[in-house]
């Protein structure tokens, strides 16, 4: 018997003639249509254009789907700035109002007294101004050798009677706040400052240079000792000293009521 091998466009087959069989067979096994990519079948490439594979026509190739890439996500909303109480070292917003989260309204001053509703206002310190001209007794203003927390305690009561009696101008320490709408701090208010020092000076710097927060030196109080005397306070400890009226080398701090 002689085997011829058959070559056509579809497949490679043998064809056998005569009866005797073949001791070393040409033939060989049709190709895998997975291996040249046909690997669909018809419902997979149902209205799709597709080919067929010459050695199976039931495996397909087609163009698969687009997988479509799907859209960003929005992007998270940010939260709307909520009023909430405010405590220590909050920031005070022109409204009078704490925030949790940063609204477009004006940052005015740090608390440091919120049971009070106490703030020290956003803007420089200043250094060189009197407490008053030398040994000028304010009448209203009591005298307060000892017990600071009842005596003199009130810093806005205590302006407004330095005012009264002393030149309505900005060369003093107390005209210098009461014309800028704030008061002069009692010793007992600055006390209160020096005890939470850490957390109003982390406000304080937020604002950089502009704030020019000397929180280690000397601060006139608006408590008055006698009539040569008044009481300073070191915000870095709370310790108190006493200067004359007409002393320069000490800072000015103001405070005012949110």
């Amino acid at each position: 018997m002689k085997k011829y091998l058959l070559s056509t466009s579809v497949a490679l087959t043998c064809l056998t003639v005569g009866s005797a069989a073949a001791t070393d067979p040409v033939c060989r096994s049709l190709p895998d249509c997975a291996e040249y990519g046909f690997t669909m079948n018809a419902s997979d490439c149902e209205g799709k254009p597709s080919l067929k594979c010459p050695f199976d026509y039931s495996k397909l190739f087609c163009v698969p789907d687009k997988t479509e890439t799907p859209p960003e996500p929005e992007p998270e909303p940010t939260p709307e700035p909520v009023a909430v109480p405010c405590k220590i070292g909050s920031i005070v917003r022109s409204d009078g109002q704490c925030y949790d989260g940063d609204p477009d309204i004006a940052q005015v001053g740090i608390v440091f007294d919120p049971d009070r509703r106490k703030a020290i206002p956003i803007r420089k310190v200043l250094w060189g101004l009197v407490w008053s001209d030398p040994e000028i007794n304010i009448p209203q203003l009591e005298h307060c050798p000892t017990n600071y927390k009842s005596c003199g305690a009130d810093g806005e009561a205590n302006t407004s009677k330095i005012v009264s009696t002393l030149r309505p101008n900005t060369d003093y320490a107390a005209g210098y706040c009461a014309n800028a709408g704030y008061f002069l701090p009692s010793v007992e208010e600055l006390q209160t400052i020096a005890e939470h020092i850490d957390e109003i000076k982390k406000s304080a710097f937020s604002f950089g240079s502009d704030m020019n927060f000397s929180l280690s030196y000397l601060y006139w109080s608006s408590t008055q000792y006698d009539n040569q005397y008044v009481v300073a306070v070191d915000l870095h400890d709370g310790l108190l000293d006493l200067f004359q009226k007409d002393y320069v080398s000490i800072y000015t701090m103001c405070a005012y009521i949110y």
